[in-house]
């Protein structure tokens, strides 16, 4: 550490420099080309100039901290303060593409892959390549190796089911039963009643295993439409 701090306190050569934003630069695109490939908004342009900017902070953090050491100022910048503000920045670039559509969320391995990225660059632009190596090569194993074996990790599905019927139809905790007898969790059960209408609208949201969904939905469609007095089912997963 004492070693790295005396050779923080010395201003880049333009090699090092170019250096730095080159082997950033190569990171960035290693891990936006994954994020590219299947689609997410942030890809490989977005990775690389994230990676880039933030070796560039660095880059100008330990510029600026070595231009004070070598004067005689008393004042002493915190070199860690632009790479703070950079990671602050970047909560908001991450925020951007994480996209909400239902019970779906999408984009938070984006938004954590412009984070790391943004950490890759501040090791690399602070030097530290070893570091920004093995980060590197731990972020690349997560992306290519770990959905492997994430498939086979059995996983719950959140479904909401509603259903619109008569006053006098089915009671809930008939619905209960039937919901019951299918293997599905019930977490929460609203009512909703119209009694102009003389109708009521139960939105249930459920709980069943992911390769379930589809068979379970046509079953239950299926089940509910035949009841007299249901005039419509929806079940959205």
């Amino acid at each position: 550490m004492d070693a790295f701090l005396v050779e923080f306190t010395a201003i880049p050569s333009h090699t090092e420099v170019v250096v730095r934003l080159g082997v950033a630069m190569i990171a960035g695109m290693l891990i936006g080309s994954e994020r590219e490939h299947h689609g997410r908004p942030a890809g490989f342009r977005t990775t690389t100039m994230v990676c880039a900017a933030a070796a560039l902070a660095m880059v100008i953090s330990q510029v600026a901290f070595a231009d004070t050491v070598t004067t005689s100022s008393s004042w002493r910048p915190d070199p860690m303060r632009l790479a703070a503000g950079v990671l602050t920045g970047m909560g908001f670039l991450g925020a951007g593409t994480i996209i909400r559509n239902d019970n779906h969320v999408r984009g938070i391995t984006t938004a954590a892959t412009l984070w790391i990225s943004t950490m890759l660059g501040l090791c690399f632009g602070a030097g530290l390549f070893f570091a920004g190596t093995v980060g590197l090569i731990a972020v690349l194993a997560i992306l290519l190796l770990l959905p492997r074996v994430e498939a086979r990790i059995s996983q719950n599905l959140y479904a909401r089911l509603t259903i619109t019927m008569d006053l006098t139809t089915m009671s809930e905790q008939d619905l209960k039963e039937i919901l019951s007898s299918l293997g599905t969790v019930i977490r929460s059960m609203d009512l909703y009643y119209d009694f102009v209408k003389r109708s009521k609208t139960v939105s249930c949201e459920l709980r069943l295993k992911k390769p379930e969904e589809f068979s379970l939905g046509q079953k239950l469609t299926a089940m509910l439409s035949r009841h007299a007095g249901i005039h419509s089912v929806a079940f959205k997963c």
